[in-house]
């Protein structure tokens, strides 16, 4: 059973993870900002800041997100860190909005 939903939950993620969005790799620094509210156009968003991150959801243009931090990644990506939840989310700055 545990092995099934092992695989269940691996064929799920692998496809998820193969989407075309920049890979953040390890942050190269975060730099905290005031809260700063900010739109995006539809963009996959990261839990946590590493290379093994899969997609986790969706950054939409109708909801505005609050952001917190600046973080660089060592190939010079630009994320912004997303404040108040229970894991830390980034999304990638290139499908900011405003």
């Amino acid at each position: 059973m545990r092995r099934s939903l092992l695989a269940l939950a691996t064929a799920i993620v692998l496809p998820l993870s193969t989407l075309a969005v920049p890979t953040p790799a390890l942050a190269a620094g975060c730099t905290n900002t005031a809260r700063i509210e900010m739109r995006f156009a539809e963009a996959p968003w990261r839990y946590g800041y590493s290379s093994s991150s899969n997609v986790a959801g969706y950054a939409y243009p109708e909801y505005t997100y609050i952001m917190d931090g600046r973080c660089t990644s060592p190939a010079g990506l630009l994320w912004y860190r997303r404040a108040a939840d229970p894991v830390v989310v980034y999304i990638y700055s290139a499908h900011r909005i405003d």
